[in-house]
């Protein structure tokens, strides 16, 4: 059994990134974070690997996104 979790953090403002990167890092040492900047890059992710991921933390509004 695998006690890695991972969470994929999809949000194209860098700030955002670093703080909750820094917060789930010092809390859950054990968690992998995969960062995602832009929706494309997420969405080739999942495409690639459905169950990639235990979370995704989603940013609600990406500018110049596609949909």
């Amino acid at each position: 059994m695998n006690d890695k979790v991972t969470v994929g953090l999809a949000d194209d403002e860098e700030i955002i990134h670093t703080s909750v990167r820094g917060v789930i890092e010092r809390r859950f040492p054990q968690v992998a974070i995969l960062d995602f900047y832009d929706t494309s890059e997420l969405k080739d992710f999942l495409y690639d690997e459905p169950l990639g991921m235990d979370l995704l933390l989603l940013d609600v509004h990406f500018e110049g996104a596609e949909s």
